[in-house]
């Protein structure tokens, strides 16, 4: 065996932590090494020139992001994912006993690698339009969990010092609403407070750009739903019984009389 096959035939399993990071290297089934290495900047350089000397390849880990999984594809290693789940079940090749160890998990997923490796498809670097959508997905969905933030904070603001105002309006952010606000605050102890709440929420509407003002968290409109429907049918019938009425008096009044005999 030469030294290009020997290279090609090791893998690595790298069993992910928040703190450190146990990686197993094996070479057609016994381990060449095992290390831990720390989850910071120093501890994945580390990580990359260790496999590197050990001329390893393709590297197996349980998720397919994350600060790890760009360093592996940064140093041009194969990565190939086995999620969490899956290793729960492949753990039952090696032991009866399927208890959670970083250092077993991190040999489970080199093996497994070594054995699947043609089942298994390794991951794509995402190109610079990926990863500048992802980027303003994750911007948007910061801006949506501020927006409604803004939305609770104002809300519970309106509830203790201006009630009325809360169900005013169709929706609580819509212009109309936060113009109003603004211009006619509650309580004179308080308008600063009502003043900015309503200034944040109106900044955060502009940068998201709704489509549809409402939102699920919206109070309702007043008259809506079933109750205000059978309100304003109520109201159109008893319309219509007082014209009717109205009318047929009219139409009695202008019949001729007969004279009295």
């Amino acid at each position: 065996m030469n030294g290009t096959d020997e290279r090609r035939s090791r893998h690595a399993g790298v069993d992910w932590s928040w703190e450190t990071h146990a990686v197993c290297v094996v070479d057609d089934g016994p381990v060449v090494e095992r290390f831990t290495v720390a989850h910071s900047a120093a501890g994945l350089t580390e990580l990359i020139g260790r496999l590197r000397r050990l001329e390893v390849p393709a590297v197996a880990i349980e998720r397919g992001d994350g600060p790890v999984v760009q360093a592996l594809l940064a140093a041009e290693l194969q990565v190939f994912v086995i999620t969490s789940r899956q290793v729960k079940a492949l753990r039952l090749r090696y032991g009866t006993a399927g208890n959670k160890d970083d250092r077993f998990d991190a040999y489970v997923l080199a093996d497994v690698l070594r054995t699947d490796h043609r089942r298994l498809v390794p991951l794509t670097p995402d190109g610079p339009a990926t990863t500048g959508l992802r980027m303003l997905v994750r911007a948007r969905k910061d801006l949506v969990a501020a927006r409604i933030a803004a939305h609770n904070q104002l809300r519970s603001h309106l509830l203790s010092a201006f009630p009325g105002a809360v169900g005013l309006f169709a929706a609580l952010d819509s212009p109309i609403s936060l113009t109003f606000l603004t211009r006619f605050p509650s309580a004179p102890a308080r308008p600063v407070a009502l003043g900015q709440a309503a200034d944040r929420l109106a900044g955060l509407g502009r940068l998201l750009r709704p489509e549809n003002p409402r939102r699920a968290h919206d109070p309702p409109a007043p008259g809506a739903g079933r109750a205000g429907r059978r309100r304003r049918r109520s109201r159109r019938s008893r319309h219509r019984a007082t014209r009717g009425a109205a009318a047929h008096a009219a139409r009695q009044d202008r019949r001729p009389r007969r004279p009295d005999r």
